[in-house]
């Protein structure tokens, strides 16, 4: 009997789940997820290799400009957390802006790496620089997050269903 009234004692003082927090999180419809991982590959991508010099030496996304492409991924996690909460569609036109800049990020230094990788010897030329897949995952993360941004605008503009 007094196992029983001691076990009644820790299951009184034992924290509830938020059963709340992830009833909202599964109602998500399937482009806030979309969102989410595409947040994810600009931070991923911003910290992985940009470019390879001479077919063997990488070069991170670091090195570079790939601190302004993880900073775009957090403020798109960021304004679909706060989506989340408020359900503000500011936020979610912030975080496909963000995925815009992260995509014209990506764009102007696959034009640099692939104009300024080259050298030209007696009429031949040679490439010493290519783009490595952490720039391209850049680009696909920050198109997929300004088109999922910007479906789940539209379907906020709809009204809920």
């Amino acid at each position: 009997m007094s196992e029983q009234r001691h076990s009644t004692d820790r299951d009184s003082a034992a924290p509830r789940p938020r059963l709340e927090i992830a009833a909202a999180f599964a109602g998500q419809p399937a482009s806030f997820w979309l969102a989410s991982l595409a947040s994810l590959g600009l931070i991923v991508g911003g910290i992985g290799p940009w470019a390879t010099a001479w077919g063997y030496l990488s070069l991170s996304g670091t090195s570079m400009h790939g601190w302004r492409a993880v900073m775009l991924g957090v403020v798109g996690l960021a304004m679909l957390a706060v989506y989340q909460v408020r359900r503000a569609r500011l936020a979610l036109i912030v975080a496909g802006v963000a995925g815009a800049f992260g995509a014209m990020q990506a764009i102007t230094s696959l034009a640099k790496i692939n104009a300024g990788g080259a050298v030209t010897v007696f009429g031949q030329q040679y490439r010493y620089l290519g783009a490595a897949w952490g720039l391209y995952l850049v680009l696909a993360g920050g198109i997929a997050l300004m088109g999922s941004a910007s479906a789940l605008v539209w379907r906020a503009s709809r009204g809920p269903r």
